[in-house]
């Protein structure tokens, strides 16, 4: 996987985006996580009742994905995705049918998976930042488990990143300074996400965006992610909503993967594509920036074009 997103991809996929099918799932394998995180959505929305998604449950899912277009599952989620209780059985499922899936973790369990993307959520550089950031003391046992990972891995094959919620100069330098030795493929420092971008309607960026420039400068491993360009971007309507699926762990499709609270039916339905295709949602609820910015706009600049005989 490339270590950002990208509202271009679409472009990749087009079959998809002619047949209005997504190209990629959001699986959340469980509701329950072993981080705090103050800020979490999964935390402000939905109730935790210690359910997960079954080995044979996520391989009836992921054959109806695949059947109708899936090209990447992502294990992410409503919960930490590596303690939900058939993680391994999921994982070694995926890569025994050579089937592409990345994961966003916390990684304060050491798994030796093989996936095409291992996106750790660190944001701290001490046990105190971390605890602050994340609501547990878990820095040194999450940093041991990913320089162990990086020793194992097999380079080329998984790419290995670390993650920030970038929200002040000093903390990103500390942050950097922390682990610039670290034999990581990058470093992805995102925005704050908020309803109707409310944080950046009292915080400017300026100084943190030519810092993190800065820092691209000496080193090509930083990532400004993509987000920072949509920081105040809002849409009347989601127009790439097809191009992605969000399931929680009882396979019920959510309208994404930030509104697990919006479901639309179950993936098992034999109208969940009808469902999905004419689902809408109160964009006066989005977080803003998120993922489908880029696409969105991209999207929508492609059904308003005009004149289109001429370049």
């Amino acid at each position: 996987m490339a270590s950002n997103i990208s509202g271009v991809k679409l472009f990749c996929n087009m079959q998809n985006v002619v047949d209005k099918r997504p190209i990629t799932a959001d699986i959340f394998l469980n509701d329950y996580c072993n981080n705090k995180c103050p800020w979490c959505t999964y935390a402000r929305y939905g109730e935790r009742n210690g359910q997960y998604m079954t080995i044979h449950d996520f391989i009836t899912y992921s054959d109806i994905l695949r059947q109708n277009g899936i090209k990447g599952f992502i294990l992410t989620g409503g919960g930490e995705p590596t303690i939900c209780k058939d993680f391994d059985a999921i994982t070694n499922y995926l890569e025994s049918n050579n089937l592409t899936y990345g994961i966003n973790t916390n990684f304060n369990i050491y798994k030796e998976i093989s996936p095409k993307y291992l996106k750790v959520s660190l944001d701290g550089w001490d046990e105190d930042s971390y605890e602050a950031q994340r609501g547990v003391r878990r820095y040194k046992e999450t940093l041991e488990n990913l320089k162990r990972y990086l020793n194992f891995r097999c380079k080329g094959k998984t790419s290995v990143g670390i993650q920030m919620l970038a929200t002040s100069i000093s903390d990103i330098d500390k942050f950097y300074e922390a682990h610039k030795t670290l034999d990581v493929d990058y470093m992805n420092f995102r925005p704050m996400e908020s309803t109707l971008h409310e944080y950046y309607n009292k915080h400017s960026e300026r100084d943190i965006l030519n810092k993190l420039y800065d820092l691209q400068r000496s080193d090509s491993r930083v990532i400004v992610n993509y987000k920072w360009n949509y920081l105040r971007t809002e849409f009347e309507r989601c127009y790439a909503h097809f191009a992605q699926i969000a399931l929680n762990q009882r396979g019920e499709v959510m309208y994404c993967c930030h509104k697990p609270y919006e479901i639309i039916g179950h993936i098992t339905d034999n109208d969940i594509w009808q469902k999905f295709n004419v689902a809408q949602t109160n964009m006066c609820m989005c977080d803003v920036p998120c993922r489908l910015s880029g696409p969105n706009k991209l999207y929508k600049d492609i059904l308003a074009a005009k004149d289109i005989e001429f370049i």
